[in-house]
């Protein structure tokens, strides 16, 4: 059966890479690819086989697809077999090129219910009359730096990489900033997502959790939810403080230091 799911994976990738060959188009792809890009993307379970996610990272590269983000839940897919083992994993996705989310700037991707099935249905919004508006007067969305993503351990990868990445395929410094400032964006999406939301839905399950007969507590999920409830808790905080204080760069982010 693995080997069946290995051979699916490999002609799903081969696919892909022949698509994006044969057309040079904006495009996005979306729907239950079986695999996870990160750890983080499973709860539950063996560890992650790296092999596999790298052959994914891999064929998203060279397809130049970047990930859309989404709102709600974090998991898209779920196998109950058991109170104490319960398998959750992000499988379904929406993935598009730089020139698709230029052209559609104001879309969102939405995480809902699982409604009957396994895997959560998952759906993307293109706002094309509000995207073809900003197109048509020159306006594009305003890039406001978050102190909150200095907070993160990624943040400094992910800037530095578009950093030197974008020096090869930029024109001029201008368009160098804006396309740094473009993958930011979209790794913010990633990486946080909606907050509040996110608080929410964690508050939500903790509830849920905690209601649940003593003989029957997970104690293991109950632990990680409240960690992770925690982390969304502090981010929000200093969101919010960010914006009422106007702190901006006064706490001392030392940004002119990550470009060195």
């Amino acid at each position: 059966m693995e080997t069946w799911i290995r051979h699916l994976r490999s002609s799903s990738w081969t696919l892909l890479r022949r698509l994006q060959s044969q057309f040079d188009l904006p495009w996005v792809v979306g729907g239950d690819f079986n695999e996870v890009l990160v750890q983080s993307e499973k709860f539950g379970g063996q560890d992650i086989n790296y092999s596999s996610v790298a052959s994914f990272r891999e064929t998203i590269d060279d397809c130049r697809l970047l990930d859309l983000g989404f709102e709600g839940p974090s998991f898209t897919w779920r196998k109950s077999t058991n109170n104490l083992n319960n398998i959750m994993e992000r499988l379904d996705r929406y993935l598009g090129t730089r020139c698709w989310m230029e052209a559609f700037e104001c879309f969102k991707v939405q995480n809902l219910d699982f409604y009957g099935s396994d895997h959560r249905a998952i759906i993307l919004h293109t706002d094309f009359r509000q995207s073809l508006k900003k197109s048509m007067y020159g306006r594009s969305p305003l890039f406001r730096f978050e102190p909150l993503w200095m907070v993160t351990d990624s943040f400094s990868e992910v800037l530095q990489s578009s950093w030197h990445t974008n020096q090869l395929s930029a024109t001029s410094f201008k368009e160098k900033l804006k396309l740094c400032g473009a993958d930011l964006r979209k790794w913010s999406v990633y990486e946080f997502g909606n907050i509040r939301r996110r608080v929410e839905d964690l508050q939500s399950e903790l509830t849920g959790l905690n209601k649940a007969h003593p003989s029957c507590l997970d104690t293991d999920r109950i632990k990680k939810v409240e960690l992770d409830l925690e982390r969304a808790l502090s981010y929000e905080e200093y969101y919010w403080r960010q914006r009422s204080r106007g702190i901006g760069l006064k706490e001392g982010t030392g940004i002119q230091n990550i470009f060195i």
